[in-house]
């Protein structure tokens, strides 16, 4: 029997894990991945902790959460430089830093176990023998409380019949070698339908790639990326140095209810993700750390498991809902290079600034 079974060990799942156990309980993590953190399937992007603070300006003591050694940043980051579909350019100051995904991940999970969580790897979720057991290829857990960190597609929302996160966007990467400043760039328009491309500077090279809206896309992802290459292949003088897998971003914004009975949603698995730029590693984390906290309170007879809704919405719902709404006011330019480059002008640097920030452009509170 364990008071916890979280299914996933990414960041969010391996933050609950973390938070859980450092409320002494008893923890068991998996994830059906040999590696964690491989493969990788993000631009590997992290803001730094002072515009997480600015970010989500409802959570506590992010400083605690965030800060990482140095082994697991690849490359500081000052400025994103957001390129209209007519290629004019506009710069945001905004410092972070691009992640070696594959260590961020193990580090995270290294945290969990050093909290007292144990971490199985190579095992498969496959359904609930009643609400307090777990089945896995390796084996059945009781738990007391369970929570989903398994990703959009998570097994286990579907076991317990929650609806899936609407509005999947496809997305693709590659890590490309050479020497790229400290400038992040994301390319809008046609090059990649409702979504965007991306440039994301290494150490010693780039992580490239794009999502896009499969309803506005004519053909596959890859291809998008493979034209993405092309188009800026100035910027690309050897070949790529590995292919990162393809994976799925939910991009409707988080579910309406992410707390069923003894069972809870953390990360992609929930939405929790910025609609208005794909992140999710950020929010994963915040959610993770209440998660594991609010489970801790719950078992001690401190608060209803309900409580974690209800924080994680204070924390970071707004944020996630104005970026769902940005996105949905700028649909109808999607399809239209000109008038995406229209909305870029109109805009200008300040409020493409406010909409990566997960901030309306069109509340005067948010631009004071």
């Amino acid at each position: 029997m364990f008071d916890v079974v979280v299914v996933g060990a990414g960041p969010g799942g391996s933050s609950t894990a973390e938070y859980a156990a450092k409320a002494g309980l008893d923890v068991l993590f998996i994830d059906s991945r040999k590696e964690i953190g491989w493969p990788v399937q993000c631009g590997e992007f992290m803001p730094k902790t002072e515009e997480i603070e600015r970010l989500f300006e409802n959570v506590d003591e992010p400083g605690e959460l965030f800060d990482v050694p140095a082994r697991v940043v690849s490359k500081p980051t000052s400025v994103i430089r957001m390129v209209s579909p007519d290629g004019r350019e506009y710069d945001i100051n905004f410092s972070g830093y691009s992640t070696e995904r594959r260590d961020f991940d193990k580090y995270l999970a290294e945290r969990a176990v050093k909290a007292g969580a144990e971490l199985m790897t190579d095992t498969k979720f496959m359904k609930f023998d009643g609400r307090n057991r777990v089945v896995t290829t390796r084996g059945t857990f009781d738990a007391k409380i369970v929570v989903g960190a398994d990703g959009p597609f998570s097994a286990v929302r579907r076991s317990i019949g929650l609806p899936a996160p609407r509005l999947l966007y496809p997305a693709m990467s590659t890590t490309m070698n050479g020497e790229f400043g400290d400038t992040v760039y994301m390319y809008f328009g046609s090059v990649a339908p409702a979504g965007y491309a991306w440039i994301i500077p290494k150490a010693g090279g780039a992580n490239v790639g794009l999502g896009a809206d499969p309803a506005l896309t004519k053909r596959e992802v890859g291809f998008y990326a493979k034209e993405f290459i092309k188009q800026t292949g100035m910027k690309f003088n050897t070949k790529p140095r590995q292919m990162i897998a393809g994976g799925w971003v939910p991009m409707a914004g988080p579910l309406s209810k992410t707390v069923d009975g003894n069972v809870l949603l953390v990360g992609d698995a929930a939405g929790h993700v910025m609609a208005t730029n794909g992140g999710g590693i950020c929010t994963a984390m915040i959610c993770g750390r209440i998660a594991g906290r609010t489970i801790g309170d719950h078992l001690n007879g401190r608060a209803p498991l309900e409580k974690y809704e209800l924080e994680w919405r204070r924390a970071i719902g707004r944020d996630l809902e104005t970026a769902k709404r940005m996105v949905r006011y700028a649909s109808f330019t999607f399809s239209n290079d000109w008038m995406l480059s229209l909305l870029f002008r109109f805009a200008g640097r300040k409020g493409l600034s406010k909409v990566i920030k997960c901030k309306s452009i069109f509340s005067l509170r948010d631009w004071t």
